[in-house]
């Protein structure tokens, strides 16, 4: 949520020309880590089950 904050707040900040435009290179950096990031979320799923694991085997974890 941080990332996002700062590209949004750093965009802004330019768009209004209060920044240079040197902010929307680490604004550009943050960006692509959280779409990165989200990406590797997305594609990763949530955990179903433990490998070798059965939840019908009567075992606890």
């Amino acid at each position: 949520m941080a990332k996002l904050f700062d590209v949004v707040n750093l965009t802004t900040l330019y768009a209004w020309g209060i920044a240079r435009p040197l902010v929307l290179v680490p604004a550009a950096i943050d960006g692509a880590f959280a779409i990165a990031f989200m990406r590797f979320w997305m594609l990763s799923g949530p955990l179903t089950k433990l490998r070798g694991s059965s939840a019908s085997d009567g075992h606890r974890a």
